[in-house]
């Protein structure tokens, strides 16, 4: 047993010593350092200074250029609308080409020579990184149609869907209008010819759901065939893309006409107003008229009755926006009456009329005074001439004669209650010459 232990204790110590005359070997070390030396030589030149290596981009996106040249100049269009894409194999160091991806890979085709409408090939142009070579393009060459831009005019057909409309709503026509709310009823559609001669309808689709009222919506406008496929590419341009589709709503409604005095000078119980006819019937947005209970007329100039305590307008029947008048008539009769209210007369005599700026070597003299004044008065006050302003103003005269001219009465102080209805009378005087005046 216990020889055995020491033949294993020998046995360890004899490994320890040969890995240890290994390790202490100068040879050894030298063989460890020599491939070192072969790896690092190997890796620089298999990375840095190594042989042109490839490298494969596959599905690389080609662009399609100057289809605005093409247009402008030969007024052909691409019609074709695929995606297309090509294979490309690059060369170059390898870490150069690791550092490539498909943003930094250029490919395309030209359409600025093209000159007649038709199937045309075209060579792919590839521009490769800095640092790179094309090795190959595959495929080499791409198919593109072109066809004569054409532009025609279509009519623009609303296409509006909606649920749950009331009983009592009627549905005017759609008004369509563009991105500056003007109306259209029309677009011009402009690309390939081909693909316009294909447009049988051009429609502005809205689907509204449920309405309660006039409702509006910004649509794209659809291109359809003749089967009612749409249409669609990138070479089809419309004068407007996006419209907005309004659906009027209305319900109709009688509503009663009302009026008033534009002041306040008579009470409820001293005027009263007649109109005919005294109710018009409407149609409108549901949601204007239900907050309406009359249409209001323009006010009454109360001021303007006369002596007769009474007066008939005619009046425009005015409709707020929205609202529109189903009768053929649109004016109405107005009859004002006043009641309870004082109407009479104050005689003008030369007395009561103050002259100013009197020549001083003139006299003057009154022949004829029409001397009604007409006062209104919606109060128990008493009006005389004491409260009326009468003047006459000379200045401008400077020669006798006989002068007729108009003056305008007006209260001395503002009165609320009581007004003068005619502006104006006449009165005729003469100017004569002092006695012993020069």
């Amino acid at each position: 047993m216990e020889e055995n232990e020491k033949l294993q204790e020998n046995e360890v110590l004899s490994k320890k010593d040969k890995l240890k005359k290994i390790f202490t070997d100068k040879n050894f070390v030298l063989r460890i350092l020599s491939f070192l030396c072969a790896l690092l030589l190997w890796f620089y030149v298999s990375e840095v200074e190594s042989p042109t290596a490839e490298k494969t981009f596959e599905s690389v996106s080609v662009t399609v250029k100057n289809k605005d040249v093409l247009l402008s100049e030969t007024e052909l269009s691409l019609i074709s609308d695929a995606i297309y894409e090509t294979n490309i194999v690059l060369s170059g160091k390898k870490r150069t080409l690791n550092k490539v991806d498909y943003d930094n890979i250029s490919a395309s085709v030209d359409l600025s020579r093209l000159t007649e409408a038709g199937i045309h090939e075209l060579s792919i142009n590839v521009v490769p990184p800095s640092g790179t070579n094309v090795v190959s393009v595959n495929p080499r060459y791409i198919t593109v149609s072109v066809d004569k831009t054409i532009a025609s005019t279509f009519d623009i057909v609303p296409d509006v869907n909606y649920n749950n409309l009331p009983s009592d709503y009627t549905l005017g026509d759609c008004v369509i209008t563009d991105s500056q709310s003007k109306v259209i009823t029309s677009v011009t559609v402009s690309g390939p010819e081909t693909e316009i001669q294909k447009i049988d309808k051009v429609v502005a689709r809205v689907d509204f759901g449920s309405i309660n009222g006039s409702v509006e919506a910004k649509t794209a406008l659809t291109l359809l065939d003749l089967y009612g496929e749409e249409i669609t590419g990138d070479n089809i341009r419309l004068s407007n893309s996006s419209v907005k589709v309004k659906q009027p709503v209305y319900v109709t409604k009688t509503l009663p006409l009302r009026v008033a005095q534009a002041g306040t000078t008579f009470s409820d119980n001293q005027i009263s107003f007649n109109i005919t006819p005294s109710r018009v019937e409407v149609k409108g947005d549901p949601k204007i008229l239900s907050e309406l209970d009359s249409i209001q007329l323009d006010p009454i100039n109360e001021k303007a009755i006369g002596e007769t305590l009474t007066t008939t307008v005619n009046s425009l029947i005015k409709l707020p926006d929205g609202l529109e008048l189903l009768t053929l008539q649109n004016t109405a009769t107005i009859t004002a009456k006043l009641r309870n209210v004082k109407c009479h007369e104050l005689t003008v005599t030369p007395d009561s009329i103050k002259v100013n700026n009197l020549p001083e070597n003139m006299d003057i003299e009154f022949h004829d005074i029409d001397s009604k004044i007409i006062v209104i008065n919606s109060s128990n006050k008493d009006i005389t001439l004491d409260d009326i302003s009468l003047s006459l103003d000379l200045s401008t005269y400077s020669s006798t004669g006989l002068y007729t001219v108009f003056l305008t009465p007006s209260f001395k102080e503002e009165l609320s209650y009581a007004y003068l209805p005619y502006a104006n009378f006449s009165v005729t005087f003469e100017l004569t010459e002092k006695d012993g005046a020069k």
